[in-house]
């Protein structure tokens, strides 16, 4: 009943919210956001109203998915361009000296 007249203004909420999340490219803020609507809105807030909300259940999972892709895609970049590619400098090689003085 419900569920089936909420299907279409789910996928209208995440296709809204889908290019907010996807301009995120700070990866602690993806890493909240994912927390918030695991934590706070899955199991909080839908689990506590159980059948009332039970039809935002898959809207909300829908986004939590996406949410934690993006993470996984920027955690990567960060990897990527951060850590991998990173060239030290001659500062960077005279770190024991930095101690000493």
């Amino acid at each position: 009943g419900l569920d089936v007249l909420m299907s279409p203004l789910c996928d209208t909420l995440v296709d809204v919210l889908r290019p907010l999340y996807l301009k995120v490219v700070d990866v602690d803020q993806l890493c909240a956001l994912a927390v918030i609507l695991k934590g706070e809105v899955l199991e909080e807030q839908i689990e506590l109203r159980g059948a009332s909300l039970g039809a935002m259940r898959a809207c909300v999972g829908m986004l939590l998915h996406e949410v934690q892709e993006r993470l996984t895609f920027r955690a990567q970049m960060y990897i990527r361009d951060e850590i991998q590619a990173y060239a030290p400098s001659k500062e960077d090689l005279e770190y024991p000296q930095k101690l000493i003085s």
